[in-house]
């Protein structure tokens, strides 16, 4: 018998982006900018809420929805109420250089 089951990656999510360093600095009282540096380029974040937060929320601007998302600005009125709720925000910044390989 043989398992055909496919080989699952156990690495962390920041661990699969293979960081290099990374800067933060607070931009609001519940809001950081990071800056993480990857082997495949920089990615930059919104990141609202506490960094210890388990739950998570991922904004991924596209589409004509840019860094404020649909509607708007989705992105910015959940990183506004989900943290209060115990859901941090993350929203990532667009870059116009970015390449192929850090698309999500």
């Amino acid at each position: 018998m043989t398992d055909d089951a496919a080989p699952t990656d156990e690495r962390s999510p920041l661990d699969k982006l293979e960081l290099m360093a990374m800067q933060t600095a607070r931009v609001g009282p519940d809001l950081d900018h990071l800056e993480l540096y990857t082997m495949k380029g920089l990615l930059g974040v919104l990141w609202h809420g506490d960094a210890e937060l388990e739950n998570v929320v991922v904004c991924v601007g596209g589409a004509m929805g840019g860094l404020l998302g649909p509607d708007g600005g989705l992105y910015q009125r959940l990183g506004d109420t989900l943290p209060e709720l115990g859901i941090g925000v993350v929203r990532r910044l667009p870059q116009a250089q970015r390449s192929r390989t850090m698309r999500t």
